[in-house]
């Protein structure tokens, strides 16, 4: 038995807490009732493994929650959609994440928008908005700046394939982005080719 506390207090803690609260639990435990395991479950716990435990099982466990992350983390890199995180809905995480989802709607336009001014509007620290994005989403705070911006100008092209609206410099600036070539050039590293190439369908 913990002192002062027992694991499931001790979940509840860590997962309230904004700078700790992504951290996976795994909870090792000889006996639990199915209400406390379900319990422990809503308060965030990962997984569950029952002394005697094994250590080749408990390290191919972790592994997996962390390849699992990796992998919602590559996919949200060029999606930007906060639900390919598999993030639960009550979740401190996913609250962060949603506030951070609504501030960048709100500002990407504006090409002065940046680390510093992310991290003012969401109220917190910028070191520990890079550190929750870092484990979160995988990417750094002026890469998700920059990874938002090019996934709404990947819209705006691919919608502009048709009506020819705007051309790709005017695209560059509607994002956010004051100089169309440093665009494209972010865009042919995200996304493997230049941006005029997609508009044109190839």
């Amino acid at each position: 038995m913990m002192p002062a506390m027992n694991g499931l207090e001790f979940s509840q803690k860590v997962k309230e807490n904004l700078s700790a609260s992504h951290i996976p639990i795994i909870m090792l435990t000889a006996k639990i009732s199915m209400k406390k395991k379900i319990e422990s479950y809503k308060i965030g716990v990962d997984e569950y493994i029952s002394k005697p435990f094994d250590e080749e099982l408990l390290l191919l466990m972790i592994e997996n929650i962390l390849k699992s992350q990796q992998k919602h983390q590559k996919e949200f890199q060029f999606s930007m959609d906060v639900e390919v995180l598999q993030i639960d809905e009550e979740s401190k995480d996913k609250k962060f994440l949603d506030k951070v989802m609504r501030v960048i709607e709100e500002n990407y336009k504006d090409p002065e928008f940046e680390v510093p001014d992310f991290a003012l509007a969401i109220g917190i620290s910028r070191t520990l908005l890079n550190r929750k994005l870092q484990k979160l989403t995988g990417q750094s705070t002026g890469q998700f700046i920059r990874n938002y911006r090019l996934s709404l100008g990947k819209e705006l092209i691919l919608r502009n394939r048709m009506t020819r609206n705007m051309n790709i410099s005017e695209i560059a600036y509607e994002v956010g982005f004051n100089d169309p070539k440093y665009f494209a050039k972010c865009f042919q590293k995200h996304y493997g080719l230049l941006p005029s190439v997609m508009l044109e369908g190839s």
